[in-house]
């Protein structure tokens, strides 16, 4: 069980503040989320009595929930955000013990392009080459290769998968990477918080790959 409840670190924006209209919120939370945990039902973002649609989602570098607008907010009004006791999990069981909500003001929409897509060869191979030498065919451990990690299982965790198509944290290879992440064993990789978001990207992409 849980020892203490769920806690918010912090929110972008914070409560109060302004946020480009197009731009994704962010709430990090003190550990890790449950993401079959995550219900968007009791999760809102509403201008006076109008919603907003959003759609959700999960950065497990940060370990932020993601809610962003599925069209722009508009400029100039005021919203809130608002998070449900019931609407998140920790992997621990932890809940949270009251809502969250940050009240924010649409500011004007960022110039910033969308993040490009994620290859292996461009992305993610340079990030093997120079933190992975334990691995590949002069290293202790398997090559690091689309064929040798995508739907291969692990040989540490039966009936686990490395690469999951899609679903980064049903990925070992991905839990393996982040910081402290539940049940996962052996020493932290060396990784900067850029490089785990190139992982985890790669491995959300595949799903649209094929």
């Amino acid at each position: 069980m849980a020892s203490e409840s769920l806690r918010v670190v912090s929110t972008t924006p914070p409560t109060g503040e302004s946020a480009p209209a197009d731009r994704v919120l962010r709430i990090v939370f003190d550990r890790y989320i449950d993401v079959a945990s995550i219900s968007v039902g009791a999760i809102a973002l509403r201008s006076g009595e109008a919603s907003a649609s959003i759609a959700v989602g999960y950065d497990p570098v940060d370990r932020a929930l993601l809610v962003e607008p599925t069209t722009p907010m508009r400029v100039g009004l005021g919203y809130t955000l608002s998070v449900e006791p019931g609407a998140v999990t920790g992997l621990d069981g932890a809940g949270l013990d009251a809502a969250v909500v940050v009240d924010l003001r649409a500011g004007p929409p960022t110039d910033d392009a969308p993040p490009g897509s994620v290859t292996y060869a461009d992305d993610v191979a340079p990030i093997v080459e120079a933190r992975c030498g334990c691995h590949g065919p002069d290293g202790v451990f398997p090559t690091l290769t689309p064929e040798g990690l995508v739907g291969v299982g692990s040989a540490r965790l039966p009936g686990r998968v490395l690469v999951v198509p899609g679903a980064p944290l049903e990925s070992v290879l991905v839990e393996r990477i982040l910081p402290d992440y539940p049940g996962v064993r052996g020493m932290e990789k060396s990784l900067s918080d850029a490089e785990r978001r190139v992982w985890v990207r790669w491995v959300e992409g595949l799903r649209r790959e094929g």
